[in-house]
This record gives C-alpha cells, structure tokens and sequence, in this order.
C-alpha cells in the first residue's frame, strides 16, 4: 500500500531461520543493522524498518525499547501496565511522539534512509482496538481519538510509519531505484505541469498537490511560509502550518498581537509559499487577509493539545522576553490557575484567512526549464489560467 511499484517479498521466503536483531540505541542504527543482515542473507535489496513510542516525561523512554518496555517476551497489555504506571504521577498533557526509521539497502552497499514521525500525548485509559502496541493510549495531536480508535486505512495518512515509508517509497521514485538495479542512478524523473492538464479550479488542484505532498513529504508537509508587510514597507516572513483551505481561502492562526499578527491588521495584505523539495514543487499564493470567525477560532482552539492551548496564553509573541525562566513561570502559573478546567480562547489569539487573487504552481524540470501554471482571479470569479516563463 505504501510502497506502490515495489514488489516485495518475505524474509522467510528469501533466508529462511535468518534473526534480525535490535541490538542499538537509535531507531536508525537498528533499522539500518536488519536490512544488512538481510542483505547479507539473501543477496537481494532489503527494507526494513524500526520505530516506537517516545515520552517525554519519561525522557524519551520507552524508544527502541517499545515492544519489550515491560521486558523480553512482554505482550502489549504487559507494555501499556508498566506505561501507565509510569505516568500515573506525570502532569498532563503527558506528551510524546511515535517516530519511525525506514530504510533500503542496496547489496552493493547503497543505503536510503527515510523518518517520520507523530505526535501526540499518552492518556491513561485506554480506548479501542484497532491498533497494537501502545495505540489505545496515544491520542494525535489534533484528534480526540486514540489511535486504537481510528481505522488503519486513516492512520496510514499520517502515522509515523505511514510517514516514513512514503518518504522511503519517494525517494526510490526520485532515485530511480529498481529491486535489482545493481546501483542506484541519480537522475530524477520529475512531473510535468500543463495548462491543459490542470484543474479549471485552484482550490481543486491545490489538494491534489497537498495530498501527493502528504503522501510523498517527511515531517509537515503543510508548512508554509507567511510574507507580511508593514505600512512603512518593512516585509518579513515566517513558516507556520496551514490549518485549513476551501473556496474561501488558506487559513492559519496566531497570536494576533505577534508581529505577522499586528502587520496583518495594519496592511492586511500577504503572500504564502509551499515548497515541497522531494516532489520539487512550489505553490505562491498572494492575497487579502481577514481574520476568521470566533467560532472558526474557538472550534480549531479547542481541538488543540492542552499544553498548546496554555502555550497560547503564556506567550506574548515577538515581544522581548529577558529570559526562559519567565516564560517557564508563567506556563506553571497558568496550569496551576486552570487546573482542570476548560481553556478558554485567549481574547487575542485566532486565525487569518488568506483570499487568493493570484495562487501559482510551479514544477521543478531539468536544466531549470521548470513549469510554471499561475491562476489569477478576475473581477467575476473566475480563474484565468496561463503559463509563465521559467
């Protein structure tokens, strides 16, 4: 499924009664140790992967030592026991990520390495079945739901391991790998990008990009960077994560008071880059700015981790902050005061929404030939389409 236009096979079929072994302490090193020894064993090229659960109260325990936390034969309820023991005492929001380490390795000694990771926060009890390990007790970040409540086919889209082996499965694309290529070739085989061939709709093809990026790109993919500008003219520009589009526009919040928050207010004009290096694409947006609705605010505030909905109130963003133990303070100060209490929305914090009058798509090409497909909106709606130069 994560891996299309790969035929794999199983160990046991190529080097039967071979043992892989774990025996280091990075996902890394164990994964890269498995697929040599497979290498070794068959002769063939070899995936193989290593990953686990990463706590941050417990110093990024259990980590390589996930599927034997509670010891070497230990089942997974053996595993969640000594888990939730150890954070019985642990404050909320109890944070902590899944990462995986996916890797290829080639018998000439070529070696592909791929990451991906999730975060979230672990909680006591646990809830459904419909993932193994630690996936009853960790809720991604975002969701309400644990990952033992989300069905596999979901999960995949933006699990750790999802993540990594689409990251994995790109850069055998780009690599022009095949399984018994006898080196690997550096060419990369890139797409095209025609006005006949794009969406009559930006929005429409704005998701497809973003899904093949989501698909493809390590770590998040809807990062972006943000351009403002001041009434003097002073520009400045930042990266922040793209919170939700629709015919509407691209939205992302803040802390209204920060200073993309305050140029916004008094220039509400701005410009949006994506740029997505394995699949060598860009997309730059330029538009008016408005903030969204309170209700739009309040809804996404909610679905926010808590130690983020805190980090909300405790920081006075792009203000001077003579040192870090003020700001620790003040999130203790914060924690003790709402308890376990609702957070409620800060008066100042909330989204912008970025109307489009121009979106670009751009398509890296050999010899910087590359395409380059604007949209521009007219006066009644529509979109006129052209191509640029390179």
């Amino acid at each position: 499924m994560l891996l299309n236009g790969v035929e794999l096979v199983g160990l046991d079929e190529v080097a039967p009664g071979l043992e892989l072994k774990e025996p280091f302490a990075t996902f890394r090193e164990n994964a890269l140790a498995k697929a040599r020894a497979a290498v070794r064993g068959s002769g063939l090229p070899a995936i193989a992967d290593d990953s686990g659960l990463e706590v941050d109260a417990l110093g990024g325990a259990p980590g390589v030592l996930s599927a034997r936390y509670a010891g070497e034969g230990a089942t997974d309820d053996d595993n969640n026991r000594k888990l939730v023991a150890a954070l019985r005492d642990a404050p909320e929001p109890r944070t902590c990520r899944y990462r995986c380490v996916a890797v290829l390795v080639m018998p000439d000694g070529h070696e592909l390495v791929a990451e991906g990771s999730c975060a979230g926060r672990v909680v006591l009890e646990g809830r459904g079945n419909l993932g193994f390990g630690y996936d009853p007790h960790v809720i991604p970040e975002g969701e309400t739901r644990t990952m033992g409540e989300i069905p596999l086919e979901e999960k995949l889209r933006f699990s750790h391991r999802g993540r990594a082996f689409r990251a994995l499965a790109e850069e055998i694309r780009l690599l022009d790998v095949s399984e018994t290529a006898a080196h690997l070739r550096p060419e990369r085989s890139l797409d095209s990008l025609d006005v006949a061939d794009a969406d009559p709709d930006p929005f429409a093809q704005f998701g497809k990009w973003l899904q093949r990026a989501m698909d493809a790109e390590p770590g998040e993919p809807n990062a972006m960077t943000v351009a403002t500008s001041s009434v003097e003219g002073r520009v400045s520009a930042r990266i922040v994560l793209l919170r939700g589009f629709d015919q509407k526009g691209f939205v992302f919040y803040t802390n209204y008071e920060s200073r993309k928050g305050r140029e916004l207010s008094e220039n509400p004009q701005a410009a949006l880059v994506f740029y997505w290096g394995l699949l060598q694409r860009q997309v730059c947006i330029g538009g008016r700015v408005e903030p969204v609705s309170r209700e739009e605010s309040q809804a996404y505030f909610n679905s926010r981790p808590r130690d983020h909905r805190i980090g909300a109130w405790a920081s006075q963003q792009s203000r001077i902050l003579e040192d870090r133990s003020e700001l620790d303070a003040r999130v203790r100060e914060l924690e003790e005061r709402f308890g376990g209490e609702e957070i409620p929305l800060p008066p100042y914090w909330g989204g912008f929404r970025v109307i489009p009058y121009t979106i670009e798509f751009w398509q890296g090409r050999p010899s910087r030939l590359h395409d380059r497909i604007r949209y521009t909106r007219g006066d009644s709606g529509t979109w006129l389409i052209e191509r640029l130069y390179p």
